[in-house]
């Protein structure tokens, strides 16, 4: 058997499964503390018009994350159930 990486055909190039539950739950949890991290930035004001561009990308790379995250463990959850 190859330990080369190769991707799933019923699988896109730009979707993450993981490959247990516990690296799932870390990249929901690091989407999760990029999106507080910003939210708290940006609400709380006073940043330079580069600081606002940074911490908004830095949200939008979140909700990527997040949807990325949920997505794959939904994924996940549904291939363990089905053994």
């Amino acid at each position: 058997m190859s330990n080369k990486p190769t991707w799933p055909a019923d699988e896109p190039w730009w979707q993450f499964t993981p490959r247990n539950l516990a690296t799932g739950y870390l990249t929901l949890g690091a989407a999760a503390l990029l999106l507080i991290w910003s939210g708290i930035e940006l609400l709380g004001g006073g940043l330079e018009r580069n600081q606002t561009i940074l911490f908004v990308i830095i949200a939008v790379c979140g909700l990527a994350l997040l949807f990325q995250s949920t997505t794959g463990l939904k994924k996940l959850l549904r291939r363990r159930n089905q053994r």
